[in-house]
Parts: C-alpha cells; structure tokens; sequence
C-alpha cells in the first residue's frame, strides 16, 4: 500500500463498500435477504448498504457479521485491498513491516 495514498472521502468509502460488498454477496452465491437473515438485520438495511448512495455504513458488529458470512476480508471490503481474501499487511513492504513491529513491542 502507498504511504502517500489519500484517505477516501465518505462518499468514496460507500461506493467502494457498496460495490465490494454486492460484489461478495453475488461471489457466494447469496441473496441480499438471504444475507440479512443470516446476519441478523432487516432486508432494508441491507438495501441501504447495497443500493443507497446516501445509505450508511453498518455497524462494528455488523461488519465483523458481514466478514464472517461472506468469507472475506475487513480491508477488502474497506478498499484497502484489492483481494477478498488479502489483508493491507500482505501488501506493504518489508521495511513498513519492521515499522509496525516496532510500534507493536513498544
């Protein structure tokens, strides 16, 4: 990942979120109500997170719901990372490596 690289705005972090998400749920062959149920909200939330521009993003709980269910990483769905299985730290080089385990020991 590039150190550089701008935050996404929030609008940018629904879209991206929105797609990736849809994206999972068509991957394991899954329904939007299907979904829900498995994780335990109502068809209309999922509808916000999935088709409103303006919609909102779920909760920590949810999320981590999300996740679990449709196999997939926190950062893919994120946009942090390109792959639904990858995670940022398999995409940052040795050196921010070294970094985070310092900041990790101290």
């Amino acid at each position: 990942m590039d150190r550089d690289k701008e935050l996404l705005s929030k609008e940018q972090l629904m879209a991206v979120f929105r797609e990736r998400l849809t994206t999972a749920i068509k991957d394991k062959k899954l329904n939007f109500n299907k979904l829900a149920q498995m994780v335990g909200i109502s068809a209309s939330a999922m509808y916000q997170y999935t088709h409103e521009k303006n919609g909102t993003l779920p909760s920590m709980e949810i999320f981590y719901k999300l996740v679990t269910a449709l196999e997939v990483s926190a950062d893919y769905l994120l946009g942090l990372v390109d792959y639904p299985n990858s995670i940022i730290s398999d995409q940052v080089d040795q050196d921010t490596k070294e970094e985070i385990e310092l900041i990790r020991r101290a």
